[in-house]
């Protein structure tokens, strides 16, 4: 992507989102364990993360296509798919076979209530990029890697997007068809529910189905994409539009207010990938770098980012593990104080190791 073109903050803006991310992790994780918790607020973070996450590869991914289409009248596909492969597969199958031989009846890595895995379904399921998928089996789910289903939906938006912006020359309406299709399937599966007499094992069925379209948040990667658009084509009207200073700093305070209410409604995450499309505009159009999001170290943490995604998970069920059997009422305060700083350190320290030994090395292939 840098090869392309570097927009100042995005980097500490990734690790921002990866942070929210550990968190709500880290909160869920106390939760799973029986621990007190405040994992209903860090859920609503959580969630937002993951459309900040969608919307800001969408515009990123959307840019990189439309420039080089732009340059070159076409795009060169096995050198789009080499670069995305280079970057995510290794890492997520090297989490897939530790699952599998390492963490999955590990005591360190002990998953309180975890249902007996079916490999025979689970295994294709993650060695095909389907990790979302499930969402619809009870036994399908690899230890300690509930958190890759958000990979799944990259990796299938990463499948489809090249060839939609290499096909179609009305890129704004074929993003925008992404969104209404999304947009309607919800409101018909909100609509069944209310209205149709469903038997309880049918609507558990359609609940599960909408959560699965709720997680497959193809919007979010369409309204960054638009975002790309109107950057690339330099739409000015538009762009002084959101980097006028109310706009500007009232979506600030609109997502400081809300964030952590993410999880309450499934259609409203398109709101917030506007919200964050215009925050990455005012990135992308500033000079002067923003004080926090362009610190050298945060935009280190921001690079390593992925693996600070990949690994948290694992890492978090470690941590708890190797806690377990010091946790008390009395030192409930203590306890907390080791636990939340040993999952973003180890998570940190794991990631610095892996992206240096092994991605950095792995991603200098796609540039040969």
């Amino acid at each position: 992507m840098r090869n392309v073109f570097y927009i100042r903050g995005l980097d500490g803006l990734r690790f921002l989102g990866s942070f929210l991310v550990l968190w709500h992790h880290s909160a869920k994780g106390k939760e799973l364990f029986g621990y007190p918790s405040n994992f209903m607020f860090t859920k609503g973070l959580g969630h937002t993360a993951m459309t900040l996450f969608f919307t800001l590869s969408g515009f990123l991914i959307i840019y990189i296509l439309l420039n080089e289409k732009g340059n070159t009248g076409d795009i060169n596909l096995p050198k789009f798919y080499k670069r995305r492969i280079t970057r995510i597969w290794p890492l997520y199958y090297f989490l897939i076979f530790l699952s599998i031989f390492f963490f999955d009846g590990c005591a360190l890595f002990y998953e309180p209530g975890h249902i007996p895995i079916n490999y025979a379904l689970a295994t294709p399921i993650y060695l095909l990029q389907m990790p979302n998928l499930h969402i619809f089996f009870e036994n399908a789910r690899l230890v300690a890697l509930g958190h890759l289903w958000t990979i799944g939906v990259e990796e299938q938006f990463y499948a489809i997007s090249p060839m939609i912006i290499k096909k179609t020359k009305q890129i704004v309406k074929a993003l925008v068809i992404i969104v209404l299709i999304k947009f309607c399937i919800m409101a018909i599966i909100g609509l069944a529910i209310k209205i149709l007499p469903l038997q309880p094992p049918q609507l558990k069925s359609i609940k599960v189905l909408g959560h699965f379209l709720y997680n497959l948040r193809f919007e979010a990667f369409a309204v960054g994409g638009l975002g790309a658009y109107c950057f690339l084509e330099k739409k000015d009207t538009i762009l002084a539009f959101m980097n006028k200073p109310i706009i500007k700093y009232s979506n600030l305070i609109f997502l400081l207010l809300t964030m952590g209410f993410g999880n309450m409604s499934q259609t409203f995450h398109v709101v917030y990938a506007a919200s964050f499309t215009i925050i990455i505009i005012n990135l992308a159009t500033r000079d002067e770098p923003v004080f926090f999001l362009d610190n050298r170290y945060v935009k280190y943490l921001g690079q390593i980012s992925y693996g600070i995604y990949m690994y948290q998970l694992p890492v978090i069920y470690l941590v708890l593990n190797l806690l377990r059997p010091y946790y008390s009422e009395e030192n409930v305060v203590v306890w907390n104080m080791v636990y939340y700083p040993s999952c973003i350190v180890l998570s940190i320290v794991v990631s610095i190791v892996s992206y240096e030994l092994v991605e950095r090395k792995i991603m200098g292939l796609a540039r040969k």
